[in-house]
């Protein structure tokens, strides 16, 4: 029988907490918590057991954020500047832009995908001709939502004014996906973002969730209190 090979071990302990923001302390406790059989493969394969255990590790801390992240209003935090964000002129590649409508912020609009185009054409601009949305546009990707590293900053998808029983809705935020059900979102990362985002939007009070482009439903409110001006 051959003797099994080993290699020597980097220093895993200071790279997990370099890429996790958790002290070396708290990564030799969870370390020392597995199991012999589990921290012996380590000598075997390191690159592959380090890995593997930084990913668990990634996993486990992102969704506890997500369970746990509060949101606290801040008046003194800088805001962006709309001339940097909405610039009077955009450049945006010619092959992802379709006409806007009246209701655009821009004469055209920059769509990434499948959906979003039938969001706009079959569920926005219909809306727009019964006078009912007044103002719609993308975020830029310069606005962020700022969420821990481990988790990346999320740009929401569409900003919609419209109008609901004589009043304009000034907040009006939907995510557009090929499906509601957040477990079936292809990058896991995106689930995480858009619960963080559920959480920021209901905290300031904006009506946010992630619709198709078959939500018919897409401009029902939930249940984040709506600021709201009656027309002259």
């Amino acid at each position: 029988q051959a003797e099994k090979s080993t290699y020597p071990i980097p220093d895993f302990i200071t790279r997990t907490a370099n890429e996790t923001n958790l002290t070396k302390k708290t990564i030799v406790d969870i370390f020392k918590r597995i199991n012999k059989e589990q921290t012996e493969k380590i000598f075997y394969n390191p690159e592959g057991w380090i890995s593997t255990f930084l990913s668990e590790i990634r996993i486990t801390l992102s969704d506890h954020i997500v369970d746990n992240i509060e949101f606290e209003i801040d008046d003194n935090t800088e805001v962006y500047e709309l001339d940097t964000l909405f610039p009077e002129m955009v450049k945006q590649p010619q092959r992802e832009l379709i006409e806007a409508g009246k209701a655009g912020l821009y004469d055209k609009i920059q769509v990434d995908s499948d959906v979003e185009r039938e969001f706009i054409e079959n569920l926005i601009k219909p809306d727009v001709e019964k006078d009912n949305t007044i103002l719609y546009f993308k975020f830029p990707p310069k606005f962020k939502i700022l969420l821990p590293k481990i988790i990346g900053n999320y740009n929401p998808d569409w900003a919609i004014v419209r109008r609901y029983n004589g009043k304009l809705k000034l907040e009006l935020v939907r995510e557009t996906k090929g499906g509601v059900k957040l477990e079936d979102l292809r990058f896991p990362q995106e689930k995480r973002k858009i619960l963080c985002a559920m959480k920021y939007f209901e905290k300031i009070g904006v009506s946010y969730k992630v619709v198709t482009s078959t939500s018919h439903d897409w401009m029902q409110l939930n249940e984040a209190k709506q600021l709201s001006f009656k027309e002259n």
